[in-house]
């Protein structure tokens, strides 16, 4: 008998650890079932990332960027070193061509400087401040105060005291 209580009592700790390893194991299966999802996901973003790179930049300038990334270690990111200045200075567009005429600051047709000269408004023919643009004034609809006024200020009182009464002696009046 009492090696039946003890055999019962061991059979019971190995069905325990039996279902514990069994529900471990389905749990390791649903993580790994996540990392893989996980996998083809980033695997579709990079294949799509890499079809819009190929599409759309050049591979000399995609080159270039992939040259300068670096990882940091602290962020946990890709980051591009800085360019040096002598590199920044090979980027810049050269600077735009100057018109032979002076006063000028962009090539000119001589039909255009001759237009211009005869006062044609057209924008065709302006380098510079190409709309021109008149104000129109509106008409006054304020009045300047006089205070020597007598009239003047009976009525700024009127209206002060309105602005100024409590509102019980507004809605007794109405």
């Amino acid at each position: 008998a009492d090696k039946t209580r003890k055999l019962k009592k061991m059979f019971g700790k190995y069905q325990t650890a039996k279902a514990d390893l069994e529900e471990h194991a389905a749990a390791i299966g649903r993580e790994k079932d996540d990392m893989m999802d996980s996998i083809r996901l980033l695997r579709r973003q990079m294949k799509l990332k890499d079809a819009i790179v190929e599409a759309f930049i050049p591979p000399e300038v995609a080159e270039k960027v992939t040259a300068r990334a670096v990882w940091e270690d602290d962020e946990e990111q890709w980051a591009l070193e800085r360019l040096a200045s002598g590199a920044a200075s090979e980027n810049r567009h050269p600077p735009r061509p100057v018109s032979a005429t002076p006063g000028c600051n962009r090539p000119t047709t001589d039909h255009a400087r001759v237009a211009a000269a005869l006062g044609d408004l057209n924008p065709r023919y302006k380098s510079e401040n190409i709309l021109n643009l008149t104000l129109d004034v509106p008409d006054r609809t304020t009045f300047d105060w006089d205070p020597n006024d007598p009239g003047a200020a009976d009525s700024v009182q009127a209206v002060l005291d309105i602005a100024f009464s409590d509102g019980a002696s507004r809605k007794g009046s109405e």
